[in-house]
């Protein structure tokens, strides 16, 4: 995915789904396994739509596909990596603040929508 309205779609439909049909524990595992599961076609897609609306006068900064092929032009490997146990702790660590989070983020979903 790339930018912030396809990143705010995903959310929005794994919010929607996390309330109305729940798979996983909570919305953000559901917003993972949309990632994840996304078929190359699709997220190769969603970074070029961008490219295609070119930056206006009032942006902040470039269109994401701009900051993309400059990221792309400058492969380097990778320079932090994190262990399994690591990522372990940190999530039980995070997971106290994911239901909050979650609920706050579908009762602002459902306010734009129910008005």
């Amino acid at each position: 995915m790339a930018g912030t309205a396809a990143t705010a779609q995903a959310l929005e439909s794994a919010l929607h789904k996390q309330h109305h049909f729940p798979e996983r524990a909570n919305a953000f595992l559901e917003l993972q396994h949309i990632w994840a599961t996304m078929p190359d076609t699709e997220r190769q897609k969603r970074r070029t739509e961008p490219g295609k609306r070119r930056a206006r006068l009032d942006d902040s900064h470039p269109p994401t596909a701009d900051r993309l092929q400059v990221v792309e032009a400058h492969p380097t490997a990778a320079t932090l990596t994190l262990s399994t146990e690591r990522a372990a702790r940190i999530d039980v660590e995070l997971n106290a603040f994911v239901k909050p989070l979650e609920q706050q983020a579908y009762q602002e979903y459902r306010a734009r929508y129910d008005g």
